[in-house]
């Protein structure tokens, strides 16, 4: 019986050996993902898409939807105007390929979050492409809430000051691509 545990045990640490020298086998050899930054107003291509950021915008959470009808559904009345805001990217699309697909999940990446869309306040605010009409060249709109609750009251007044880079990310490996996001215009009261 003992001979079984002292040999149970054994195989345990022989098997958490050789795990452990994987393991930092991939972090020694693995590549890091190629890093492409492109800077607004620049057009990049992925998977047959041409994305160009044309605008981006600014809003206090409140006077958003008080500006922009049909979406009363998504305003959350635990959010006001000093906790949250809206970031509206417009993008301007080309097709480059018939078959190839639209992508609009894309994240926005600030300081140190990610954010991702809400889908449905997308297809609210671009109806083309629910109903069939959106065309190659068109302007897509991305709405992005950001949440004064998630962030550092020094990366919030970044933000409330326009002093924030954000990157919307294509892709993340084998190649990176990031659309830099630097000249946004403020909506609405400040």
């Amino acid at each position: 019986m003992k001979k079984k545990m002292i040999m149970g045990i054994l195989i345990l640490l022989v098997l958490l050996v050789v795990f452990a020298l994987r393991v930092r086998y991939v972090n020694v050899t693995a590549k890091l993902p190629e890093i492409r930054e492109i800077p607004q107003g620049q057009t990049v291509d992925y998977e047959g898409i041409s994305y160009t950021v044309v605008g981006a915008e600014l809003w206090r959470y409140e006077q958003f939807f008080a500006e922009h009808d049909g979406l009363d559904d998504y305003n959350d009345s635990n959010f006001e105007d000093d906790t949250a805001c809206v970031l509206l990217v417009q993008y301007q699309i080309e097709k480059n390929k018939e078959e190839s697909l639209l992508h609009v999940d894309m994240p926005i990446r600030y300081a140190y979050q990610y954010n991702g869309i809400d889908p449905f306040m997308l297809q609210d605010m671009n109806p083309s492409l629910l109903n069939g009409t959106f065309a190659s060249g068109d302007i897509l709109t991305i709405p992005y809430e950001v949440y004064r609750i998630n962030l550092r009251e020094m990366t919030w007044r970044q933000i409330c000051n326009l002093d924030m880079s954000y990157s919307v990310i294509l892709g993340t490996y084998p190649v990176k691509t990031e659309i830099k996001i630097t000249d946004i215009e403020k909506k609405g009261a400040w």
